[in-house]
């Protein structure tokens, strides 16, 4: 590839302070791959086009080609911003062409103290540069803090802050911002395969019965057909449909065996054994590759009882192995090195640190939402998950730019909805996006509605629901689905925000003492969320408990200084009488106006 034009010519190892920005093709590999000779063709053409009258425009130097992209640098971190954003603008143009072989770059740029080659440039900052376009999106640009402190402020240059990024052979977190170009990043790229599917997989092997009755064996079947359909509807979880494993029904092989030839990490098991009147049901969740144990269930009861029971065992038997598999891949995610993390191992890390709600680990949540999202441009669950830090963002009060989090979790709960269109996770996200953002409760609860639908065992869509639902003062609704959230998942680490749900549904009924004891039991479990806080000091205003009311609002105050009652009633999605109650009572409790 010829220079740019530049006027950068050091001796050969010459140090200089210069931007160096990096870049490379989004899926050029799997596009080579369909068609190598018009991919090839098309990637010479917009290098000579676009890329290299941009970069010569700005004053800067290609420095040399990485084959499905570029090392270029600048004498100023606003020049290569500029380019970038020219190079984007002019590339989204080129891939909205008729037959044009669809080819976007992700960019990244540093401010490196650079040894400078005559074909080359080398240092730890530079390299930093590589690291953050990777983390860019198809079509986007990404910058360091250095980087970002030269532009800030400048004309046409609009940043959004992304937090703490865990960055690939980088011993420390990099805090980095995304530069907003004239069009949102393009996620899913025309022609571009998605990676495999990388979540966790099981199989639920048919029960051995230990049982002459006839009626036992047509059970045992229906249970375990019960459990496929409920474990199906989990998000994240891969399970093999249930003729899959009827071959293995008796089969002799070893439980690992088994796992292998169906091509699973877990597989469950049961048995059924009836003596006399009483009936007991087992089950196991097994780990594969190694056998190991991960955890028993246990149910006794008459028979007469148990045939009438389906619906309880089943869902006894979802929420005791779910979390399971939760903890196990979330353990097995915590010990990965970073090169070997594939998207659901970042997302599954990131939902963790999110809802931990500590503010050091939702910054980094978000970095590595924002690299598996250009790790592979069409995982659904990322986008979905991003969404929603942003709108957590923006409840907790952290947010320094509204406005801009209210459009990217917009952005990112569309972009979900277009990937997995049945997905419960990005239903329910989407609508909570519509209901927390324009106050739009009917559009939001048509699509909790699907959400549920799709997913009759998910908790975050039952979770999110009633928590719609208390927004729409619909208080007995909003109970209803929040219990039905704990009897999804009743040992769920996040159970804190179905507790916060049951408690804002108490309140919207003006039961303040049952909303006290929710608001609590939540605060027990995550103190952290601002907005169960909010709920349970309105609340102990309701039961008439005024100094209670003002510790919980001095400790709001401590966690969100800068909330003020004003900025609720602009905000809040409450519907207007709740609202209006529960600023007042806020308002008893302390609250700054």
């Amino acid at each position: 590839m010829a220079s740019g034009g530049a006027n950068v010519t050091p001796s050969s190892g010459l140090r200089k302070l210069v931007a160096v920005m990096s870049a490379d093709f989004a899926s050029y590999t799997a596009l080579m791959e369909r068609a190598e000779l018009p991919t090839h063709l098309r990637l010479m053409s917009l290098m000579r086009d676009v890329v290299e009258p941009a970069i010569a425009t700005h004053v800067g130097s290609i420095v040399k080609s990485t084959g499905d992209g570029f090392l270029a640098m600048f004498d100023a971190a606003g020049d290569a911003v500029d380019c970038g954003l020219r190079i984007q603008e002019r590339l989204a143009e080129a891939a909205g062409e008729p037959r044009a072989t669809p080819l976007l770059l992700r960019i990244g740029i540093n401010i490196a103290n650079a040894i400078v080659e005559p074909n080359d440039i080398f240092g730890d900052d530079v390299n930093l540069a590589a690291r953050l376009q990777a983390a860019a999106e198809p079509g986007g640009i990404v910058v360091s803090k250095s980087c970002a402190d030269q532009v800030s402020g400048r004309s046409g240059v609009e940043l959004a802050d992304l937090g703490e990024l865990s960055l690939k052979h980088v011993s420390r977190p990099v805090r980095a911002f995304r530069v907003a170009t004239s069009a949102p990043p393009r996620f899913a790229l025309a022609g571009a395969p998605s990676l495999p599917d990388d979540r966790p997989s099981i199989a639920v092997l048919p029960f051995r019965v230990q049982s002459t009755a006839a009626e036992d064996g047509w059970f045992a079947d229906g249970i375990v057909e019960a459990v496929v359909h409920r474990l199906a509807g989990i998000e994240d979880l891969l399970v093999i449909g249930h003729g899959a494993s009827l071959a293995y029904a008796e089969s002799p092989l070893d439980r690992r065996e088994i796992g292998a030839a169906l091509g699973v990490r877990f597989l469950l098991t049961g048995g059924l054994r009836r003596v006399g009147a009483r009936m007991t049901l087992t089950a196991e969740l097994l780990e594969t590759a190694t056998g190991k144990l991960i955890r028993p269930w246990r149910f006794e009861a008459e028979a007469e009882l148990l045939l009438d029971a389906t619906d309880r065992v089943v869902g006894d038997i979802v929420a005791c192995f779910a979390p399971a598999l939760r903890h196990e891949e979330l353990t097995r995610a915590k010990w990965l090195h970073p090169d070997s993390m594939t998207c659901y191992d970042l997302v599954l890390q990131a939902f963790n640190l999110m809802y931990s709600l500590r503010r050091s680990d939702f910054e980094l949540a978000r970095g590595m939402l924002q690299q598996a999202m250009a790790y592979d441009p069409l995982h659904g669950p990322a986008c979905s998950h991003a969404a929603m830090w942003h709108l957590l963002r923006i409840a907790q009060g952290w947010s320094n730019a509204a406005a801009q989090d209210v459009e990217d979790a917009t952005r990112f709960s569309t972009a979900a909805l277009e990937r997995t269109h049945s997905d419960p996770v990005a239903l329910s996200v989407h609508g909570f996006m519509l209901a927390m953002t324009r106050r739009d409760l009917g559009s939001a609860r048509y699509y909790m509605e699907r959400a549920r639908a799709a997913g009759p065992t998910s908790f975050i869509a039952w979770t999110l629901s009633s928590v719609v639902q208390g927004w729409s003062a619909d208080g007995k609704v909003a109970l209803d689905h929040a219990q039905h959230a704990m009897t999804c998942s009743p040992y769920d680490p996040q159970g804190f925000f179905a507790e916060f749900a049951l408690g804002l549904g108490h309140y919207a009924a003006g039961e303040y003492e049952q909303a006290v004891a929710w608001g609590r039991r939540s605060a027990s479990g995550n103190g952290l969320l601002i907005p169960n806080l909010r709920v349970l000091a309105g609340a102990l205003v309701g039961m008439g408990d005024l100094a209670a009311a003002r510790e919980v609002a001095d400790r709001l105050m401590t966690l969100n200084p800068h909330f003020s009652l004003s900025q609720l009633m602009e905000q809040s999605p409450l519907a207007p009488g709740l609202l209006a109650r529960h600023v007042a009572f806020l308002r008893q409790a302390g609250m700054a106006p």
